[in-house]
């Protein structure tokens, strides 16, 4: 969702429930500014905040279709990557979406409140181990994939976020014409992956230095445990840069050297 001057107000995922009936998933902390931007833009529905009527539980990995199988009556091996059914699980609604921003085999699953907790308790229950936000951004970033806040943001369009193969300049919407015109006139920067060459790692705001000059500023960057290496994002001045060359992230403290390389991190 894009504001006029081709900026991300938000990611989210729409499921469409029926022919009149949509559920769109934001982010918790532009929840209220989404609802707002929407309210603005859409003059034929209603819209309802429903957030604090449901939960959400994210079961990802290599065993979640196991774990996940006792538990409804769906066939899972059926279920295609962004696909979704609406079912059951302790006899309360769930919609049950094979999605998931890992990278891995993965579902999420919207549910009521109380039987999220009966859900949470058995999939512990069952051998399923709970991870906090430090493990899903490294998953995430080991694949590439942008974090709102980040790599995306009011101030980054999707083609300055290296996501030009998912704009549509054939269709109309909000933010259109500011990429049809970046787009004619050419990106001045665009986000790069770049790997370290030790086992340190940059964090957002790092600074980018090619030659001992300035060329951009670290969006994401984590420690990848499979790697052994540092790993990340950065908003790179196209003018001058040359991809082949190594590059310098540096802060206050200290300066790691780092290589451009290409999108997945880790391909399996």
């Amino acid at each position: 969702m894009l504001n006029e001057a081709g900026g991300v107000i938000d990611d989210l995922i729409i499921y469409r429930l029926s022919d009149d009936e949509l559920m769109i998933v934001v982010n918790a902390s532009t929840r209220e500014n989404d609802l707002k931007v929407l309210k603005e833009r859409i003059s034929n529905a209603t819209l309802e905040d429903k957030s604090m009527a449901y939960a959400k539980l994210d079961v990802q990995g290599p065993k979640s279709k196991e774990i996940l199988a006792k538990y409804f009556d769906v066939d899972l091996d059926s279920l295609g990557f962004f696909s979704f059914v609406q079912t059951k699980v302790f006899d309360s609604e769930c919609l049950l979406s094979r999605t998931g921003y890992t990278g891995e085999l993965g579902y999420e699953l919207y549910i009521d409140a109380e039987t999220s907790v009966k859900l949470w308790d058995a999939l512990l229950a069952d051998g399923a181990k709970p991870a906090g936000l430090g493990s899903r951004d490294i998953l995430r970033l080991e694949m590439g994939y942008s974090l709102y806040g980040n790599d995306l943001s009011e101030t980054i369009t999707p083609l300055e976020a290296n996501l030009g193969k998912f704009v549509n300049l054939k269709r109309e919407y909000f933010g259109k014409d500011a990429l049809a015109k970046q787009k004619s006139e050419g990106l001045t920067r665009i986000l790069l992956p770049f790997k370290t060459t030790t086992r340190r790692s940059a964090r957002k705001d790092f600074e980018v230095y090619q030659n001992d000059k300035k060329v951009g500023f670290v969006t994401s960057g984590a420690f990848s445990p499979i790697l052994n290496v540092g790993v990340g994002l950065a908003m790179i001045d196209i003018e001058g840069f040359d991809k082949s060359q190594s590059i310098e992230l540096r802060d206050t403290r200290s300066s790691i050297e780092a290589n451009i390389v290409s999108l997945p991190f880790i391909t399996k």
